[in-house]
């Protein structure tokens, strides 16, 4: 089989779990998928931190590389990363070798619904770079419905370049799932200090609390499970866990998984989850763990929405934690994913087929476009 070299343009030394394993996907998944790759990275935050971008090297990587991928990630954005790429609209046009969007998502924080860009106004026919970039692909996967409709609209005619496969560490996240023994009711992840919700430090301190209490004491009475496993994505998260474990005096296990393997085995062994970060929605989907999302960005609700008909069953949002009476929304929002779990297990199964399906003819785009 040949073997074709790529650059790809990611995040690879950001600490974070969902984007280390987003570009730990796409090898593996291109080999599967009888497409060979030698890699080249290229780390978006050492092109920001050099104040460079790649406009100058388009030549270069033109007669060098047979194709160009970039993400995975919340890279379906104007004005988030694709301008620390190329700081040129016109740059994206002057690629002449494929040019692979790989997990693409949208972002935006919706803390007091001010955001920064509107999807909604964006139009194909004024410049910006998200337009550009998604002309200038072979092929885009996207990692849930709203992704697919705004990249569906930007494109127009060429709409048919999009495929809704869901995020591609979905498919590698996942294999252990049946083999994992349940050991803790509920999964937990709760950053504190990334981005809105370094705002909202008391009201998630005050859930992280009644969880731990409550949990306990369930747990003790069924004697069977242990209560809480709390699932880090960063050492920047396992240190404030440890650190709440002490201050609370209650024990309870802490993870930081690193590879696919071991976020299968975190996530496939909790009965349900609480989850803050979407790539934590995103590995409970992929081990049919039932989940409900304390949502800080519109990408958190875009996971919801393609997986289940009433969004609303499975959402808190973290920006109007101030105004709820916070017991009675946590625990509405438990039993909901407790008496929905049969159903949203089904649901994921269903999800997780159409973006099977999905990646087969991304790839199958892919590489009619290598011969």
């Amino acid at each position: 089989m040949p073997n074709y070299s790529a650059l790809h343009i990611c995040l690879p030394s950001y600490d974070n779990l969902g984007d280390r394993l987003g570009m730990d996907a796409m090898i593996p998944l291109f080999a599967e998928h009888q497409l060979h790759l030698t890699v080249d990275l290229v780390d978006i935050r050492a092109l920001v931190d050099q104040k460079t971008t790649l406009d100058s090297q388009l030549d270069r990587i033109n007669q060098t590389y047979d194709l160009v991928i970039i993400g995975a990630g919340g890279y379906l954005h104007p004005l988030h990363l694709l301008p620390r790429i190329f700081s040129q609209i016109e740059s994206w046009g002057k690629l002449t070798i494929p040019l692979v969007l790989f997990g693409f998502g949208v972002v935006n924080l919706h803390e007091h619904n001010n955001y920064p860009t509107r999807f909604s106004l964006l139009s194909p026919y004024e410049p910006n770079h998200l337009t550009a970039a998604l002309k200038a692909a072979t092929a885009v996967s996207v990692r849930d419905v709203r992704s697919w409709f705004v990249a569906r609209r930007l494109l127009q005619r060429d709409a048919h370049k999009v495929f809704l496969t869901g995020c591609p560490t979905v498919f590698l996240a996942g294999r252990l799932q049946h083999q994992v023994e349940l050991t803790h009711e509920i999964g937990l992840n709760l950053p504190f200090r990334h981005a809105a919700c370094q705002h909202y430090h008391d009201e998630l301190m005050y859930i992280a609390r009644t969880l731990i209490t409550t949990l306990r004491f369930r747990s003790d009475a069924q004697n069977q499970t242990k209560p809480l496993k709390w699932i880090c994505h960063s050492e920047t998260e396992r240190v404030d866990a440890e650190r709440l474990r002490d201050h609370f005096q209650h024990d309870f296990d802490i993870v930081n998984p690193t590879t696919f393997e071991e976020t299968s085995q975190a996530f496939a062994s909790c009965r349900i989850a609480l989850v803050t970060k979407g790539h934590a929605g995103i590995f409970c989907l992929a081990n049919r763990v039932p989940f409900a999302f304390l949502s800080y960005d519109i990408k958190c609700d875009a996971l919801v929405e393609a997986l289940w008909d009433h969004p609303p069953d499975l959402l808190l949002y973290i920006h109007q934690l101030k105004e709820l009476d916070i017991d009675q929304a946590l625990q509405s929002l438990l039993n909901r994913v407790l008496r929905l779990s049969p159903d949203l297990k089904f649901a994921s199964d269903n999800l997780l087929d159409h973006g099977s399906r999905e990646l087969e003819d991304f790839f199958h785009a892919i590489k009619a476009r290598m011969r």
